[in-house]
Formats: C-alpha cells, structure tokens, sequence
C-alpha cells in the first residue's frame, strides 16, 4: 500500500477561521525561503487568501540606494525590517472574517525584539470572533555538509560574485557565532531540519504544520 502525501490531506483538513501567521526563523541558507514557499501552496491550496513577504527582496531592494559601507548595511538592515513589519500590518488590516487570509513571513527573525513585533499583531483582532494563529517554523539544518553547499550554490549563481569578502559559509559561521538564543515564549515554535531531504523535510513540517493548526480551532 502506498503511503499518503502529506500535502494531499491539507484541503481535507478543518483550519483556524481567524487569520493564519506564519514566521520562519534561521540562518542564512538555511531552507527559509523554500519551506516558506511551500507553506503558502499549502494554504492555497486550503483556499487561504496567501502572501509571502520575504526580508531579502526589501533588503535588496534598499541596498541599490545606499553606498556601501558597514554603517549602511545596519542602517538597511534595520529599514527592511521596518518595512516588512509595516507590509505585514496593511495585509492584516483589511482581515475579513468571510475571506480566511494568512501571511508567512521569510525572515530570519534575529532577536526577541522582531518576535514581540509579531506577536504584536495580535491587535488587529481584538473585535474578531476568532484569535489569529501564529506558529514561528525554524529551520536548522543539521547536515554542515550540505548546509555549506547550499551556500557555496548562492555564490555561484549570483551575477556579480563579490570580491575580496568573506564566503557565504564563512558569513553563516560568523553568524552563528554572535547569534545570542531568546525566549520564544508566546510563540508556538516548529522546529524543522532542512538538510534531512528538502523533499521530505518540506513534507513532515507541512504535515505537522496543518495537524497543529486543525487541533487548534476555536469553537
């Protein structure tokens, strides 16, 4: 007997009425933004109004305006969050209760300060019948090897290769290095391994995924 896909028992699952919020957590090349996609196909496919809002295309975006320089990177930084944050905030907005929306945020939410952000939206809702649902999905690939190839791939594909700067392994390094861990505390937190197969990691958090958000609904 062949065994289910798990994607093909998201249309038949009973979801949250409220708004869905989806947050990804991680490293640089990590499998954020790939696990991001195929949660929001998931939710459209769940006919969910979906977005996916990713940090990097704001950042990119802003990097085009500024010289570079050290203090500009922090100061871009700290802009594309801001604009991301405000992004999220005029989708949720609009809520309406007849037309189930959710938004998955691609970031790699550094500190408890961006969480708090997050959690924070739960005040668009206060007049609804139905709490939003939040769920943080971090992604740790726990497989160097392939976790550094991944890295190696970006740098490869990109038009203008940096020169004389740091790999993009040794960018994550340093990354991981001053990463200081925070309280995840008012968050439900999902935490994926990205290197056991994209495909099947993909899978078991979408699975997981949907069977928390069925077993949470308010009735």
């Amino acid at each position: 007997m062949e065994e289910e896909d798990p994607t093909s028992i998201v249309p038949r699952l009973k979801l949250p009425r409220g708004p869905i919020i989806v947050a990804m957590k991680g490293h640089s090349c990590s499998g954020k933004t790939t696990l991001a996609r195929e949660i929001v196909r998931s939710l459209r496919l769940c006919r969910y109004v979906s977005s996916l809002l990713r940090y990097d295309d704001i950042r990119a975006s802003i990097q085009k305006t500024l010289p570079s320089s050290s203090d500009n990177q922090g100061l871009c930084n700290d802009v594309a969050y801001r604009i991301l944050w405000r992004m999220a905030s005029s989708h949720l907005s609009v809520y309406d209760e007849k037309i189930p929306r959710a938004i998955v945020l691609d970031s790699s939410l550094p500190n408890r300060g961006h969480l708090e952000r997050l959690l924070g939206f739960r005040k668009f809702f206060d007049t609804l019948e139905f709490e939003p649902f939040f769920l943080v999905v971090e992604c740790q690939p726990r497989d160097e090897v392939i976790w550094r190839e991944w890295s190696e791939s970006r740098l490869a594909s990109s038009a203008s290769p940096p020169i004389d700067e740091p790999s993009p392994w040794e960018e994550i390094q340093r990354e991981i290095s001053e990463h200081k861990e925070y309280s995840m505390d008012g968050a439900l937190c999902l935490t994926v391994d990205t290197t056991d197969s994209t495909k099947s990691a993909c899978d078991h958090a979408m699975d997981v995924t949907f069977k928390i958000m069925s077993s949470r609904i308010l009735t």
